[in-house]
């Protein structure tokens, strides 16, 4: 055992011994509560940054999302106002736009509403004028067409020996096409088939005008080529320069059972004889188009049961769908066939019928005119 001195010196290193322990001690402990501090004000510090990074951020953010929403055509968007800093100042901007934005869209949609409104009316209006004045053309043609129907003969003439019938079937309300019957003294009937060039009101004003100089020929009649030649240099005078009409014309003489025959431009009469059918080649210019010609005649003595069809190309060139024309042979086939001893009206009608089977559902593109001249079997 040892015994301490009891001399100061010895109480001071005593002392000593027990200080610095505690010195070591206590320093370990402030630099652990030194580390613990730091830490915690480290923390807060990151804490305190995200909030404050996301108070600065959420209204941009959200300011964004606004802008996108209104892109959009929400116009009803807005931004809550939480601060009087520079992204508070930017969304209550915004506010005020969105709010002036939806007044003028507002203004806008009444003024397109107000505007379609009038358009509607002026549409409405402008139909109602144009239906009006469609009814009144509508009218306007029915009428031409009536008179010009009216000028067509409604009963063929009678006459010993034969039987006659003729049509015409205009493509539109009025056409170019006529036919006519003339009187050219006792027992000289007149057949004539005409096509003038052009369709609707034009053509039908010009066949008129070449119906009424036609029967202003009678008065001078000499003969088929005569009365053609004739007309030719009156419709020349009186035709625009495009315009021309074809022309065919037979003049009967019921005693002697002949007929003249005279064509300017129309396809070639039919004769069907003892149930042959042949074309009668007469040729001939247009009407209209030189001012001074001479035409042929040709004078064709008639047998018992002969039948003599004259028809406009409206007949001949019909088009199916396909366009594949009717064609004139199959008009002299049919001829071929047809039962004999028909009447000239049942003739006419078969025609008709075959080429409006052949045509089908295809719309009618022209003028359809037929004259059927038969005699009497003995």
């Amino acid at each position: 055992m040892v015994k301490l001195s009891d001399s100061p010196s010895s109480s001071f290193r005593i002392i000593i011994g027990y200080i610095f322990p505690m010195l070591n001690q206590m320093r370990s402990i402030m630099v652990l509560i030194s580390l613990i501090l730091i830490l915690i004000f480290t923390a807060i510090a990151v804490l305190l940054s995200f909030f404050l990074a996301g108070r600065i951020t959420r209204p941009i953010s959200n300011l964004a999302s606004a802008m996108q929403k209104a892109s959009e055509g929400n116009l009803d968007t807005t931004v809550k106002v939480r601060s009087r800093d520079e992204v508070g100042r930017l969304a209550r901007v915004f506010n005020g736009m969105m709010y002036q934005l939806k007044e003028k869209t507002s203004e806008l949609e009444h003024l397109n509403r107000t505007l379609e409104e009038r358009v509607e009316r002026g549409v409405a209006e402008l139909r109602r004028r144009d239906e009006a004045e469609k009814q009144r053309l509508v009218g306007e043609m029915e009428r031409a067409r009536e008179v010009q129907m009216g000028l067509f003969p409604q009963s063929p003439p009678e006459i010993a020996g034969f039987d006659i019938w003729g049509v015409c079937h205009p493509a539109n309300e009025v056409g170019g096409d006529f036919f006519t019957y003339l009187h050219l003294g006792i027992g000289k009937p007149c057949l004539a088939l005409g096509d003038v060039s052009g369709k609707g009101l034009k053509g039908a004003m010009n066949a008129t005008l070449a119906y009424g100089m036609l029967h202003a020929q009678t008065r001078t009649f000499s003969s088929a080529a005569n009365m053609i030649s004739e007309l030719n240099a009156a419709l020349f005078a009186r035709f625009e320069e495009t315009t021309f009409t074809t022309l065919s014309l037979g003049i009967i003489d019921a005693e002697t059972r002949e007929i003249q025959l005279c064509n300017a431009g129309n396809p070639y009469p039919i004769l069907l004889r003892e149930g042959k059918a042949s074309f009668l080649e007469l040729s001939g210019m247009p009407l209209g188009i030189i001012s001074e010609i001479e035409y042929d005649e040709t004078i064709l003595a008639l047998m018992p049961g002969d039948v003599i069809v004259f028809y406009s190309d409206g007949i001949s060139e019909a088009t199916r769908s396909d366009e594949e024309m009717y064609g004139m042979d199959a008009l002299r086939e049919l001829m071929e066939k047809l039962p004999p001893n028909q009447d000239s009206q049942a003739i006419v009608e078969k025609i008709l019928q075959d080429v409006r089977e052949f045509v089908g559902d295809f719309p009618q593109s022209d003028d359809m005119t037929i004259i059927a001249l038969r005699v009497h079997p003995d």
